[in-house]
């Protein structure tokens, strides 16, 4: 059991704290794109359907 929780955790955090920066700004870049993408989604079927 050992040799399996070992991996894991190398593979949840491969790297150094001060270096989690990088991926916390990743999974912001990632999270704004996501939500303006939806809202323009929502924006055209929007205005499609008032257009419609």
């Amino acid at each position: 059991m050992e040799r399996r929780k070992k991996p894991l955790l190398q593979y949840i955090r491969p790297e150094p704290v001060y270096r989690d920066r990088y991926w916390l700004v990743r999974v912001i870049g990632l999270g704004v794109w996501a939500v303006g993408t939806i809202i323009l989604m929502v924006y055209a079927t929007y205005s499609l359907l008032i257009k419609g």
